[in-house]
């Protein structure tokens, strides 16, 4: 019987090394991997467990470590996005190596990772999301809720102590009308693993409450920390609720499905509060446009029903002085006719005299009583309609000083507003010549500067 060859694990495993070592030594390669395990160790290393897989079925895994000089050069790299791209479940590019040893084996030495492979999946994964929603008719199904004229009861749902909640509640209680708004802070994460989970909670949390808008806010962040806007369970959420439902993500550049499919989407929690005030204010202004009118034309219904009584008294009087003057007349007929009739009907005559006066006192004193009761009544109505106009058009007197001062320019100067002088003088509309010296006026000083150039039809920044 022949000799069995016998080889020891070491001897077997250093074969392997060096025909690795032969094929692979110093080699480096752009390997597309998952990470089904990430461990970032006290060291200062990362070790991560690498895996393949296809329809579902596991099909390739080995061990993979981020020394600490790499890792420190991949966070300066990456940034803010480090946590995003490392993280479990996620694939990603890497430039990498391989080492074996006879002692742990075969590992791949991660050296750097492309974050536009990583972005690149982010967007695949936020156009997935997007064409379930419009296979679902669901882009627009937010957007169709028809908002109150005034929105004064807000729930505000973020993290609670961040940025873009101060900022949007800055907005709310410091506005420069003094407008008046309710709202509640509903905290939940804002990114990470669980975020999704919280934030879709929070808004089924709301179905049912008496809010009249929902707010979702963040303080900004890099784009993949927009990546959890893109889920599609939020989306979803966002797309059905009876609520209508406010974005404002606080990400100059880019525009993240929660954006797309909520209600209306503002750049930044600040240009959220900013609308709201201002939709106040229009609502304001149509409500002091209408007061103006009613009161144009109470004076004028005033003044008409003033004229028409002084034509009815004139009226009147005249009436009254010919009923008189006609009763005088008929009264001398009948004394001329009495005292030319004879003794025997003198007597007669006298009793028809006294008749006819009486006639004439009661017709006389009936007519002028009626009409001096019907304009006395006149009278009071008017005088109590105008007490009531004066006294609306001193409450809104009142009104418009206390708002004026809100326009003086030191108040719309303590904003962070400035104002442009030319020679000492408002630069209006003046064309100024490269190269002009001008100064802008501010709160509490004055700068100097030079004109450059002109650029036309630029959007007002605020």
């Amino acid at each position: 019987m022949d000799e069995k060859q016998i080889i020891g694990l070491h001897a077997l495993l250093a074969d392997v090394r060096k025909l690795l070592e032969s094929k692979m030594k110093g080699r480096r390669f752009w390997l597309r991997a998952e990470l089904s395990q990430v461990h970032f160790h006290k060291s200062g290393h990362c070790y991560l467990q690498l895996s393949e897989t296809l329809n579902g079925r596991l099909i390739a895994q080995c061990r993979g470590n981020i020394w600490q000089n790499s890792l420190e050069r991949i966070r300066k790299e990456l940034g803010e996005d480090l946590r995003h791209v490392i993280k479990k479940g996620n694939e990603v590019l890497c430039l990498a190596g391989i080492e074996f040893t006879e002692q742990y084996g075969l590992v791949v030495i991660v050296h750097h990772i492309d974050l536009r492979f990583s972005l690149g999946s982010m967007e695949q994964r936020r156009q997935e999301t997007l064409d379930r929603l419009h296979a679902g008719g669901l882009i627009q199904k937010n957007k169709q809720h028809v908002l109150p004229e005034v929105i004064q009861n807000i729930a505000i749902v973020g993290s609670p102590q961040t940025a873009g909640i101060t900022d949007l509640i800055r907005q709310l209680e410091t506005n420069a009308y003094g407008y008046f708004f309710r709202y509640q802070v509903f905290p939940c994460l804002m990114q990470g693993d669980k975020a999704a989970a919280e934030i879709c909670g929070r808004l089924r949390e709301l179905r049912d409450s008496r809010c009249e808008l929902i707010a979702l806010v963040r303080g900004g962040g890099s784009r993949l920390d927009l990546e959890v806007f893109n889920a599609w369970e939020i989306a979803r959420e966002i797309a059905l609720h009876p609520k209508p439902v406010f974005t404002g993500i606080g990400h100059e550049t880019d525009v993240s499905v929660a954006d797309l499919v909520a209600h209306t989407h503002h750049k930044t929690p600040t240009a959220l509060g900013s609308y709201l005030v201002e939709r106040a204010l229009r609502f304001d202004t149509r409500i002091q446009g209408v007061h103006s009118q009613l009161a144009s034309a109470a004076l004028n219904l005033a003044g008409e029903r003033r004229s028409l009584l002084h034509k009815g008294v004139n009226r009147l009087a005249l009436a009254t002085k010919q009923l008189i003057s006609d009763e005088r007349n008929a009264l001398s007929v009948t004394a001329e006719t009495v005292f030319s009739l004879p003794a025997a009907r003198l007597q007669q005559g006298r009793g028809d005299l006294s008749r006819l006066l009486q006639l004439v006192r009661h017709r006389s004193e009936g007519r002028i009583g009626q009409s001096l009761s019907r304009n006395g009544q006149m009278l009071e109505l008017i005088i109590g309609y105008s007490r009531q106009l004066t006294r609306k058009h001193e409450h809104y007197l009142q009104g418009v000083m206390d708002l004026l001062p809100a326009y003086y320019p030191r108040q719309i100067m303590n904003k962070g507003y400035g104002i442009p002088l030319l020679g000492g003088e408002l630069l209006g509309d003046r064309s100024l010549t490269p190269g002009t010296q001008l100064d802008l006026a501010l709160h509490n000083r004055t700068l100097t500067l030079t004109f450059i150039k002109e650029n036309r039809g630029m959007e007002d920044r605020r």
